[in-house]
């Protein structure tokens, strides 16, 4: 029993290393490719990139590196990227529990993905909104986002789709 219990240990405790080494070389793949990216658009979408990677796990770097896409796509001009460098800036506010700052941040990657004519990301900034509204218990806001992303999620034809309508139903269900 005991034997059979160490091996369980040792095999979790090497899947675990496995993952913790993935993620570790995910993140070094993404910096290599920032310092050999040849131009700004390029390098707005992988500081994107390592901002996401860092959701959940460290929001601060999430931030800095949200802050770092902001500033190049603003210089660039290029409306999707800064959706998303505001997106990724309104996760890691929320991961700090900073709901005004995630909140004006999210309406801000809505207005430049509605701009860029990205319906997707305008239906997961809706999300977004939604999903804050609801952390800051302003309950109603939160099922008028919510409605406004399942509606988005039920005109897309893609299969996909199916998980942001059934994502809406069950944010929705939340909310009231």
């Amino acid at each position: 029993m005991m034997l059979a219990l160490r091996w369980m240990l040792l095999v979790l405790l090497l899947a675990i290393a496995g993952k913790i080494n993935a993620q570790e070389s995910r993140l070094q793949r993404l910096l290599t490719k920032l310092n050999t990216a040849q131009n700004d658009p390029e390098r707005a979408k992988i500081y994107y990139s390592i901002s996401r990677y860092y959701w959940g796990v460290n929001p601060d770097s999430a931030l800095i590196m949200g802050k770092r896409s902001l500033d190049l796509a603003q210089r660039i001009g290029d409306d999707t990227s800064v959706a998303l460098a505001y997106l990724t800036m309104g996760v890691a506010y929320s991961g700090e529990g900073l709901y005004p700052q995630a909140l004006d941040c999210h309406l801000k990657a809505l207005r430049f993905s509605e701009k860029a004519g990205m319906e997707g990301l305008t239906g997961n900034n809706f999300t977004n909104i939604g999903i804050v509204y609801s952390d800051m218990d302003e309950y109603r806001e939160a099922v008028d986002y919510f409605r406004r992303s399942l509606e988005i999620a039920r005109r897309d034809t893609v299969d996909t789709a199916r998980v942001g309508v059934a994502t809406g139903y069950i944010n929705l269900g939340d909310a009231y």
